[in-house]
């Protein structure tokens, strides 16, 4: 698997994720100075498009050895 192909599953799997919402989490954040919860929003997000991206391309590579 090349890294353009891992990149592109990784860019399906956010595309499938609810950033939008995030955002708007984060941004009411700001907007009430609550920086400490915007540190955590962005830690969930990132851990959890990560998880997603990794778990994308192990199940594609699961799926082309068989």
């Amino acid at each position: 698997m090349t890294e353009k192909d891992i990149y592109a599953i990784c860019s399906q799997a956010l595309s499938n994720s609810n950033l939008e919402n995030d955002c708007k989490a984060i941004a009411k954040s700001v907007q009430n100075k609550d920086y400490n919860n915007v540190a955590q929003l962005l830690r969930v997000i990132i851990a959890t498009s990560v998880t997603a991206c990794i778990c994308d391309v192990l199940e594609i590579q699961r799926k082309n050895k068989k």
